[in-house]
């Protein structure tokens, strides 16, 4: 999940206009959940689409889905959300921590 997201990350700084500040930031924290969380500077619109750019795009375009389905399956979600006026685009993932991985 984390190698997919930073590879969407970096594409997405990828297309930044020349001169604009190319930023990924990733945290990944361990407590009652595992909470994975990837920013990256982006290109904002009121209307994002989060489709690949990149050559050959049938062979790309289904991380983010892949993503959700992984987190689903152990009872998690995974949140977009844009922001606009600061040019970030956030990606958060929550998985419950089971009993076990606690100790």
């Amino acid at each position: 999940m984390l190698q997919n997201l930073l590879d969407n990350a970096m594409e997405a700084n990828l297309r930044l206009p020349e001169g604009k500040k190319k930023e990924i930031e990733a945290q990944l924290m361990m407590g009652h959940e595992l909470e994975l969380v990837v920013r990256n500077r982006a290109v904002v619109s009121e209307k994002m689409e989060f489709r690949t750019e990149k050559e050959d795009p049938q062979l790309h375009g289904i991380g983010l889905q892949l993503i959700r389905e992984i987190a689903q399956k152990y009872h998690g979600d995974m949140h977009m959300e844009a922001d606009p006026a600061q040019g970030w685009v956030t990606t958060r993932i929550r998985i419950p921590a089971s009993p076990s991985a606690l100790n």
